[in-house]
């Protein structure tokens, strides 16, 4: 029981006003244009840099829809091998990895093979053949299994920035 005053109400029933307010302004949404989304992103509202964007997006997926012929693969076998040639180098380098990841500290070792991971990413711009993009797809594939194994068996606070 709440002890009341003169006027035969509680302390919490005089102020239960204002906490009603100050939480709906609180829980109040903010306007999107001029604040944001939750994330910050605020929506693009310039016709030019729609534009822009929106040309960037088609030369972007023109490009990508052209890798085939670019590359000259013949059909659907030589795209489907490209695509699962990147599991064998994973398969083949996971027991590898988790062998090594309790030998060398890992944060030097998750360090090291990121960085690797990122300059085979990077080499993928870069081929110019359908045996070149194999052979990287592969080497992606070995660098990442040390990478996706390694932050899944070692918890983030074990490692060395």
């Amino acid at each position: 029981m709440h002890a009341k005053d003169v006027e035969g109400t509680t302390k919490e029933e005089k102020h239960a006003p204002e906490a009603v307010e100050k939480l709906d302004e609180v829980l109040e949404k903010p306007d999107i244009e001029s604040h944001g989304d939750s994330t910050g992103a605020v929506a693009k509202t310039d016709p030019e840099e729609i534009r822009l964007v929106r040309k960037i997006d088609w030369r972007l997926m023109a490009r990508l829809n052209d890798l085939e012929e670019d590359l000259g693969m013949d059909g659907d076998t030589q795209f489907n091998t490209t695509v699962s040639i990147l599991f064998v180098g994973y398969v083949l380098m996971q027991i590898p990895s988790n062998m090594l990841i309790t030998r060398i500290k890992p944060g030097y070792y998750m360090s090291a093979w990121m960085l690797i991971w990122a300059v085979v990413s990077g080499c993928t711009g870069l081929v110019q053949n359908y045996a070149g993009l194999v052979l990287c797809r592969f080497f992606l594939g070995i660098t990442e299994a040390p990478v996706s194994r390694g932050v899944l068996l070692r918890p983030p606070c074990n490692m060395v920035y």
